[in-house]
């Protein structure tokens, strides 16, 4: 209602220019259908948050009752779709700070609900006691994983600033948000997936165990990391040599602002893809083909998957003038080639050497 109000103007604009092309004349005043709008909007939100709030709670305990922490990842992602995805004509910073802030308030409620020290006695309790040790490491590893993926997230929002064409407070906020959402729930999944899975952190937990970080077993997947980037460079090079494309004429960006976003290669990208995304596919994987434990090739399937949404993702770097250039094929292979690394390394020797290599 906050937001309808705030904007008035353009939505009335919007509700004139919609009912004009559809050739309705309604009768009644634009003033008047604004404050129809205003109480039968939010009123259609209500349902639709009553609805999605059930479905919500329905994951939540098909995942297993994860905790808080879980809810908050679950609610946090479904804020930032619907402002991403509303079509109120209100600037999107707004929109979807607004829609993120409705379902967050889901949360107190949730958690209320769903905790085992007030809800109702029986199997749901019993179940978290049981869980209580392994819940408290999972909680540091989220908190830890969390931490890189932010750090490396807020690393990249000057160079995001510099090529965007949108306003930089809005282009940082949209940033930050959208692919903060990817990192929680990329978390979510990966801690609740990995161990029927074989992946994840295992380096990390003994980290926070108390034997240390494993700097010189990390060594290695570094090494790779760098004769990787070196074949990279020369496939890069060879590419080049043989095709036509155009290097856009753009202004260079300061070398400061790509060390920093490499940190959002290495950190946040390594979250989101491997910890997140391999790891979910990997898990259906098994369940498609029925494995208690997932088989190398559906290891290799899911890691495949992975590289190959980790080279789209980076298509929009190739479009030149809103068109996907014939540099797309530059762009998904090169990076698939490291998507792939990255996948196999995180499958061998868990997150950190993936994110070691990717460094």
């Amino acid at each position: 209602t906050g937001a309808l109000v705030y904007a008035r103007e353009e939505v009335e604009g919007a509700m004139v220019a919609e009912l004009a092309a559809y050739g309705v004349d309604t009768g009644l005043s634009t003033s008047t259908l604004f404050w129809v709008s205003v109480v039968t909007v939010p009123l259609f939100r209500v349902g639709v948050g009553l609805v999605v709030g059930s479905l919500l709670g329905v994951l939540y305990r098909w995942l297993d009752d994860p905790g808080t922490l879980a809810l908050g990842g679950l609610c946090l992602l479904v804020g930032v779709l619907d402002g991403l995805t509303t079509s109120l004509p209100v600037s999107r910073t707004l929109t979807v700070g607004v829609m993120l802030a409705g379902w967050l308030l889901f949360l107190p409620g949730f958690a209320r609900l769903y905790d085992p020290e007030s809800g109702p006695p029986g199997r749901h309790r019993t179940r978290s006691r049981e869980r209580q040790p392994e819940s408290s490491e999972n909680r540091r590893v989220a908190v830890v994983l969390a931490a890189l993926g932010l750090a490396g997230l807020a690393a990249s929002i000057p160079y995001a600033v510099a090529v965007s064409d949108a306003d930089s407070a809005t282009s940082a906020l949209s940033h930050v948000l959208l692919n903060g959402t990817f990192v929680l729930a990329a978390i979510v999944v990966g801690l609740r997936l990995g161990p029927g899975t074989g992946l994840g952190a295992p380096r990390l937990r003994e980290a926070l165990a108390g034997t240390g970080i494993p700097v010189r077993e990390l060594a290695v997947p570094a090494a790779i990391g760098v004769g990787l980037g070196l074949v990279l460079l020369a496939l890069d090079a060879a590419f080049l040599a043989v095709s036509d494309v155009a290097t856009p004429d753009v202004e260079p960006v300061t070398d400061w602002r790509r060390w920093l976003l490499s940190l959002y290669g290495g950190l946040t990208e390594e979250v989101i893809f491997r910890f997140g995304l391999l790891t979910a596919l990997v898990w259906a994987g098994a369940r498609l083909t029925q494995q208690e434990r997932p088989s190398p090739r559906v290891v290799w399937g899911g890691i495949v998957l992975a590289a190959l949404a980790f080279a789209v993702g980076h298509l929009p770097l190739a479009a030149v003038d809103g068109v996907v250039s014939v540099e797309s094929v530059r762009v998904v292979a090169l990076n698939g080639l490291a998507g792939v690394t990255f996948g196999w390394l995180y499958w061998r020797e868990g997150l950190l050497a993936a994110m070691a290599a990717h460094l």
